[in-house]
């Protein structure tokens, strides 16, 4: 399973003759966010079999990024958005609530239950490996039963901490350590932050994987992985 960290909350996972790819942002910039080189060109996607979205907020269900992706990949979503995915061009999505399943052989896709204003999973990838993508979530008991039905060989975890009016709404780096004592994965690969963004009294994202790591203490720190945006891993 090879994965490529591309920025944010996108990733493409290539595993088992399938190429996945996650939360699409891949062109433009959005609101509060600074502005970064492109990692991947479009053009490179058009093989693209399935496009996973986790919730409708517009960083990770990106209008413009998804209309420049192939019409014919598989999408999948939490319940609520199809039409919208319809409206973009897709040709087929399903929309699956927690627990439940979808297969584009050999690789199945089950969601998961998540915590973030509106409609939102994550998603257990398996084919030969098993990974986590969880999204935009806040920290949760949920996670405990997560952690009891799945053997998890990597964990995308947010860390950006993300605060909208004083409120948390994603994850910080001590809640993604705390998430991975509970979740036990061979390896956490931090995703969704923009250390130092900040928007006084609306809007913060202020964890960094430098954080990150200097928090970790002995048997978390080893699993911990970078990725450089556009870097590759194979797991």
């Amino acid at each position: 399973m090879k994965i490529r960290y591309i920025k944010h909350s996108t990733l493409v996972i290539e595993s088992g003759g399938k190429k996945i790819i996650t939360d699409p942002w891949l062109v433009g910039n959005f609101r509060f966010f600074p502005a970064r080189p492109r990692q991947v060109k479009p053009e490179e996607l058009q093989d693209l079999n399935l496009i996973l979205i986790s919730h409708g907020h517009g960083d990770h269900l990106h209008a413009e990024s998804l209309v420049t992706l192939p019409k014919q990949a598989q999408v999948v979503s939490p319940r609520g958005l199809k039409n919208k995915l319809i409206r973009l061009g897709f040709l087929e999505v399903v929309e699956l609530s927690p627990g439940e399943e979808f297969s584009l052989p050999p690789v199945t896709i089950t969601a998961v239950p998540a915590r973030h204003p509106g409609q939102c999973v994550g998603y257990m990838i398996k084919e030969g490996k098993t990974v986590y993508f969880a999204g935009d979530t806040v920290l949760f008991p949920g996670m405990k039963e997560i952690a009891s039905r799945f053997r998890i060989d990597a964990a995308f975890l947010p860390i950006g901490g993300v605060r909208m009016l004083g409120f948390k709404l994603g994850m910080d780096p001590a809640d993604a350590l705390r998430a991975a004592e509970i979740l036990n994965p061979k390896i956490l690969i931090p995703i969704h932050f923009a250390a130092g963004v900040s928007v006084p009294l609306l809007f913060s994202m202020k964890g960094s994987p430098e954080e990150l790591l200097r928090k970790s203490g002995p048997g978390l720190k080893e699993k911990i992985r970078v990725l450089a945006e556009g870097e590759t891993l194979e797991i």
